[in-house]
């Protein structure tokens, strides 16, 4: 019988609210004890000064321009770390960019980090020159002193309001938690399980995000279609980046050509399009947005049969939720020896069936995942994995951009695809009208 691994509880978080004068008009405001050891503290430090963004949603990322020591010291000595980094914002377009200072001060069993933003002559910047997500503080700082856990202030002058401000203890107090739990997160073993950002760098595929979101977020007003328009809008926009910044890295002077299996709303082909790729959409029904695109963006409605796809002077197969046809996707790219990219979503047989294949410890979903890099490898691909950054839940894509020779490639295929028959699913429209059939027998019946 498997069994659970029972993980320790975290003690509630309960963090005292108080103010205490400390030495050169410093004030602690929050402290909450945190039984933990000062390496955990560190561990959760390290995450922060590298992803200021966990904190603040306005941050976009940290750029470390100076680091006096890459790594927070780990001997029972006075150290002091001195690093400068550039807190990048999610929208530049309304925000600066805050030069920062952090001296990280070390020794035995306490530890802080002061933050302070400065300007290029290092001096403390004024309030004024500040962002909105920017607290408004000359310094502030987090520390560990015998596993007790604090937030202590230096204030500008006549800014006594500003730490009585409720809005700002709940900020302070959500700071407090997250460096709390991550402590604790890394006292009881924790491992990140998501890696990110394996075959495209993060900062390249965050400019170019912020690019393309500025250049097309108007679509989300122009939606016509009844599903929610920020979510497909800007999860297109990422996948779109992602795939330009993939692509940029070939050695090839060419712009990859491609098509976009079940392509629903086109609107990822639209993008790929604008930004001067060639390529086409296609997707068993039509929708409402196709009009909309220039007559640049090729979209076609018709149903799609894998084994008589030809697809000529195609480079890449997109397949993002290509449902029934994910398995294909694979064998069409073995024929046609091009690249392929997939995000699975529904799961599906090669025969259009319902994927009912289940390794518990792993979860439908991955079993499915583990299939098509199984399918994959076996035709010869080498299966790349990446968790994209969209807004969705199902955010693996499995690509490949290498295909080594196989031996019997043509009769593995045939062994794949001789016995299936497979089943085109139906259209929406197809789906209501058999339902609204059905209705009108079911009242035709009860008036007899």
């Amino acid at each position: 019988m498997k069994t659970k691994k029972i993980q320790e509880k975290n003690p509630p978080f309960e963090p005292k609210e108080y103010q205490y004068k400390l030495e050169n008009n410093w004030v602690r405001i929050l402290s909450v004890h945190c039984d933990v050891h000062i390496n955990h503290f560190k561990d959760a430090v390290e995450l922060i000064i590298m992803e200021p963004n966990l904190m603040s949603p306005a941050i976009l990322r940290a750029e470390i321009t100076n680091d006096s020591n890459n790594l927070i010291s780990n001997h029972n000595e006075n150290t002091d770390r001195r690093i400068i980094r550039q807190l990048i914002p999610r929208q530049p377009e309304k925000d600066v960019v805050v030069t920062q200072e952090l001296i990280v001060s070390s020794s035995d069993n306490q530890m802080s980090v002061q933050h302070r933003a400065i300007n290029h002559n290092n001096e403390t910047v004024s309030p004024s020159e500040l962002p909105y997500f920017y607290p408004k503080f000359k310094s502030f700082r987090y520390s560990f002193i015998d596993q007790m856990l604090s937030i202590e202030l230096l204030p500008y002058e006549d800014s006594q309001e500003l730490i009585d401000d409720p809005r700002m203890i709940s900020i302070w107090k959500r700071i407090l938690k997250f460096i709390y739990k991550f402590s604790f997160g890394m006292k009881n073993g924790y491992e990140k399980r998501v890696h990110h950002d394996i075959a495209v760098p993060k900062i390249e595929y965050q400019d170019l995000y912020a690019e393309l979101k500025t250049k097309y977020r108007h679509w989300v007003d122009l939606w016509p279609e009844e599903t929610d328009p920020a979510k497909h809008v800007f999860e297109d926009i990422g996948i779109a980046t992602w795939l330009i910044c993939l692509w940029k890295q070939e050695k090839t002077t060419k712009k990859y050509k491609f098509i976009d299996l079940g392509c629903g709303n086109g609107f990822l082909t639209y993008l790929l399009t604008q930004e001067g790729y060639s390529g086409y959409g296609v997707d068993l029904s039509e929708r409402k947005i196709w009009s909309q695109f220039p007559s640049s963006t090729k979209l076609y409605q018709r149903p799609i049969y894998p084994m008589e796809e030809k697809l000529e002077d195609v480079d890449w197969i997109i397949g993002n939720h290509p449902d029934e046809l994910t398995l294909w996707i694979p064998i069409m790219a073995s024929i046609s020896k091009t690249k392929f990219m997939i995000i699975p979503c529904c799961l599906h047989e090669l025969s259009g069936q319902k994927f009912t294949k289940l390794d518990v410890n792993l979860g439908r979903y991955m079993t499915y995942c583990k299939a098509i890099e199984k399918l994959s490898t076996n035709l010869g691909f080498q299966i790349e994995w990446e968790h994209l950054r969209i807004p969705s839940t199902k955010n693996i894509c499995l690509f490949s951009r290498n295909q080594t020779i196989v031996d019997g490639i043509d009769s593995i295929i045939d062994d794949l695809t001789k016995t299936v028959n497979f089943n085109l699913r139906k259209t929406d429209r197809q789906k209501t009208l058999e339902y609204l059939s059905k209705r009108e027998m079911k009242l035709n019946k009860q008036n007899v």
